[in-house]
């Protein structure tokens, strides 16, 4: 029923309401994406199938109906609000987004560049969990955006979901070849999975976009270093002290220098 793009957006919608944002709030903000006053994205019609548990339904003028049968559903929603009671467009729109660990939160997302500086915000504040729903409801609006993307990751990732944070990282890079930070969080947590040779060529394609980013001459010498390959670890370790000579991974470099020196003697 929906093509690859669009599983991608159902699956987002899908996580919200499982989250317990209620299904009209997310509707609400749906409608104002200029994309769907266009009628480019049809996320609304997505909402309406993801909201039940039957299958796919379609709602008419008189309530839901299974289309393969024509069979009519009870529609238990009915005491929300019809379309013709649209709040003012002028009024600002918010959800409130309950999370586990923080007390309720009111968001406003008046538009995606909000959401996006929202969860940023809160992402700062260490509400991640907030943040991640904000991430999401940007990720809806602006499904093309390496930001957003990466954004998720960094959420994810602090939320110990590891391989989650790495495919949004990866997603990041698909849509921005070029983003060193999310080519360099691809390569560590390779590493942490204990994928060397992933992260390694993680760190590869940082550096041949960016050949002097110390972030990731650093942690490809800590990968080379782990997997045997001593050289061409020392090599990174003395490329990243050219770029940057202060600080606790400057330390660590010079140390890990030292050691093979003292190896070697």
């Amino acid at each position: 029923y929906f093509d690859f793009r669009e599983v991608s957006s159902a699956r987002r919608l899908s996580e919200l309401l499982d989250s317990g944002i209620p299904r009209h709030d997310i509707e609400r903000s749906l409608k104002r994406l200029p994309s769907v006053r266009r009628g480019d994205e049809r996320p609304l019609e997505q909402l309406q199938i993801l909201a039940h548990s039957l299958g796919v339904l379609i709602r008419d003028p008189h309530g839901l109906v299974l289309p393969a049968s024509g069979q009519r559903v009870f529609d238990f929603d009915s005491d929300s609000p019809s379309d013709e009671q649209e709040p003012d467009t002028e009024a600002p729109h918010s959800i409130r987004l309950a999370s586990v660990d923080t007390a309720e939160t009111e968001i406003d997302f008046s538009d995606n560049r909000d959401w996006l500086v929202e969860g940023c915000r809160l992402y700062d504040a260490g509400q991640i969990k907030d943040a991640l729903e904000a991430f999401r409801l940007a990720s809806m609006a602006s499904p093309n955006s390496s930001d957003v993307h990466f954004q998720l990751g960094e959420c994810l990732y602090r939320l110990d979901m590891i391989h989650g944070a790495l495919e949004r990282y990866y997603v990041a890079v698909e849509h921005d070849q070029d983003f060193l930070e999310a080519w360099t969080q691809i390569g560590c947590l390779h590493n942490e999975l204990g994928e060397h040779t992933a992260a390694c060529t993680a760190f590869q394609v940082a550096l041949a976009v960016l050949p002097e980013y110390p972030d990731a001459h650093y942690h490809l010498a800590e990968t080379l270093n782990q997997t045997g390959d001593i050289d061409s670890a020392r090599r990174h370790w003395e490329e990243y002290l050219k770029h940057d000579s202060r600080g606790p991974w400057a330390d660590v470099a010079r140390q890990r220098i030292e050691q093979l020196g003292d190896l070697n003697a």
